[in-house]
């Protein structure tokens, strides 16, 4: 055993110990705001559950009804304020309304939820970080659903514009619906009556303002306005396979695709395995 392996072994330990330190201080769960939240909102048997996770640089303004609607509720299968790498500022609620979540849900750090409407989040949902959500009518995430970070999702114009010539004023405010399986890419702005059909994948930066549920499935939008542009695709949200994927590329460095096997059901392969760390 030589002095150089004894050293370098060393100043791997003390790294490790250092990078372990470093990721709780920067978030970590704040166990009296998480006592608090989940007391306040919940029956005495589900608050004991401690099902809510309140990370630290969390600020609660206001709440309204909070619902969890899920037959198996468990311990920190929501975490709020979690990983604010790419937040500017501390993760904010005010939010009256009614705010229903129908399984695990992550919304991550720098995150601003605001309004007295209803606010719908199914299972498997993760929000980036510093993400936007003006809510006064209806926004509703269905199930396993991923969003980059700094994405803004208004169901409301907040003011109305006055057409002068017959002087018309229409309705500011308008459902907001993300279907299942669908990844919103980073910085995209989601407006009052935008429906996004199962699978969808809205490119970075782009702005969604219609209704396109009569789409078909497993496209792409793209553009402000967006527009579907490609078709037949969709998001593997598999952290597994994403790993195996990496490791491959990574080993192959001439090849540009992969064919994997997939020889059950496409759904199960995209959704499995959907955390990391849960």
């Amino acid at each position: 055993m030589s002095i150089k392996w004894f050293a370098d072994k060393v100043r791997r330990m003390i790294n490790g110990v250092l990078n372990r330190r470093g990721k709780k201080r920067f978030t970590h769960v704040d166990n009296l705001a998480t006592w608090l939240f989940n007391l306040r909102c919940f029956d005495l048997r589900t608050a004991l559950k401690r099902p809510v996770f309140i990370y630290n640089d969390v600020d609660i303004i206001t709440l309204g009804k909070v619902i969890i609607d899920s037959k198996n509720i468990y311990k920190g299968m929501i975490r709020i304020g979690n990983w604010p790498m790419k937040a500017h500022n501390r993760t904010k609620i005010h939010k009256g309304g009614t705010t229903i979540f129908h399984g695990s849900c992550d919304i991550w750090g720098g995150t601003i939820i605001e309004g007295g409407g209803i606010l719908e989040f199914g299972d498997n949902v993760m929000l980036g970080e510093s993400c936007k959500i003006m809510n006064q009518k209806h926004i509703k995430f269905e199930d396993h659903i991923r969003v980059g970070y700094e994405v803004t999702f208004m169901d409301t114009d907040y003011h109305y514009i006055l057409n002068i010539e017959n002087k018309t004023i229409h309705r500011n405010t308008g459902e907001v619906v993300i279907g299942e399986g669908t990844w919103i890419s980073s910085t995209c702005k989601i407006m009052k009556g935008s429906h996004l059909p199962p699978k969808s994948i809205v490119s970075g930066g782009s702005l969604v303002n219609r209704d396109f549920s009569a789409e078909a499935p497993c496209q792409i939008y793209v553009g402000t306005p967006a527009k579907p542009v490609k078709s037949n695709l969709r998001r593997i949200f598999n952290v597994k396979v994403e790993a195996e994927s990496n490791k491959y590329f990574t080993e192959h460095p001439d090849e540009k695709t992969r064919t994997l096997d997939i020889s059950g059901d496409i759904d199960e392969f995209c959704y499995s395995n959907f955390w990391a760390n849960r």
